[in-house]
C-alpha cells in the first residue's frame, strides 16, 4: 500500500512537472504572438495608402493569419 501511494504521487508529480514545462512554452509563444500582432496593429494605424495595406496583408498571409483567398 505505501509503495502504491508513492507511485501514484510520483506519477502525479511527473505529470504536473511536464504540464508546467509545456505551459511555460505556450505562455512564451503567446507573448511573442501578442507582440507580433501589436506590431501589425501599429502598422495599420500608420497606413497611408492602399500599397501599405497590401503589404500588411501579404505579411499576414505569409505568417498564416489570413488565407490567400481572403
Amino acid at each position: 500500500m505505501p509503495s502504491q501511494n508513492a507511485a501514484r504521487y510520483y506519477k502525479k508529480y511527473t505529470k504536473l512537472k511536464t504540464a508546467r514545462t509545456i505551459l511555460s512554452e505556450q505562455i512564451e509563444k503567446a507573448a511573442e504572438e501578442l507582440s507580433y500582432l501589436e506590431s501589425v496593429e501599429e502598422a495599420m494605424a500608420r497606413v497611408e495608402n492602399e500599397e501599405d495595406i497590401l503589404g500588411i496583408r501579404a505579411e499576414l498571409m505569409h505568417s498564416g493569419y489570413i488565407s490567400k483567398t481572403a
